[in-house]
């Protein structure tokens, strides 16, 4: 959310940026399109697509890392 600029026109303040390469839009299908950026990332997240995960009411998240959480917590 820090990254969205203001309104501003007099702000000068550095928008903060995610370090790694910008996903590809064009790439290949296989495996987490932000592990290039995550510094969670791990060898599943190249090989495997993660699923969706239901976080609240209107909001999705696709990670491995939820997945491990529901079958430790299960």
């Amino acid at each position: 959310m820090s990254a969205i600029p203001g309104v501003s026109k007099k702000s000068t303040r550095t928008l903060p940026t995610i370090p790694g390469e910008v996903p590809s839009l064009l790439g290949s299908k296989k495996g987490c399109i932000f592990r290039t950026r995550c510094r969670h990332a791990c060898d599943r997240c190249v090989q495997e697509n993660p699923g969706e995960y239901r976080i609240g009411v209107d909001h999705v998240a696709r990670c491995h890392l939820l997945d491990e959480a529901r079958l430790v917590s299960a």
